[in-house]
């Protein structure tokens, strides 16, 4: 009964930064899977033998939905400004047809926004990396763009 669980959790962690591109990837996944476990829990089995429980509270899967074939329909722009001491990434768009569209930040929703064609991120003082989608906010057809990253 533990595979399916375990297929799970490793299919959490490949979907996020962990993608696995090789072997020695893959062994890694297995080894941050082998130590995801705690022993916070009650154990009333009766063996007295308190084995650690997978816990995957820590992951952080990429759970953006993406386009159903290879060709964005999106097309998106992301640039970064300081203006009195605060940076702000300006995501502009085109292509999105849907009312409103889902603005992604590091593959977490952002907002929901009108399909106005432009979105202002506000960022904070100090610098840092970050990457943006936008995507239909249409269940029965969702098209994204592709993924843009930028530094400031």
């Amino acid at each position: 009964m533990a595979s399916p669980h375990a297929a799970g959790a490793l299919a959490l962690l490949a979907s996020g930064a962990n993608d696995p591109d090789s072997a020695e990837d893959v062994y890694d996944l297995y080894d941050e899977l082998t130590t995801a476990g705690n022993v916070d829990w009650i154990d009333d089995s009766g063996d007295g033998i308190q084995e650690p429980l997978l816990d995957v509270s820590t992951f952080e899967p990429f759970l953006v939905p993406t386009a159903g074939d290879d060709d964005d329909v999106i097309d998106l722009s992301v640039s970064v400004r300081k203006e009195r001491g605060s940076y702000s990434a300006y995501l502009t768009w085109q292509g999105a047809e849907s009312p409103d569209v889902a603005v992604y930040r590091d593959a977490s929703l952002l907002v929901t926004t009108d399909n106005d064609g432009q979105y202002t991120d506000p960022l904070g003082r100090q610098g840092g990396s970050a990457t943006y989608q936008v995507c239909e906010n249409d269940i029965s057809d969702i098209d994204c763009s592709d993924v843009v990253t930028v530094n400031w």
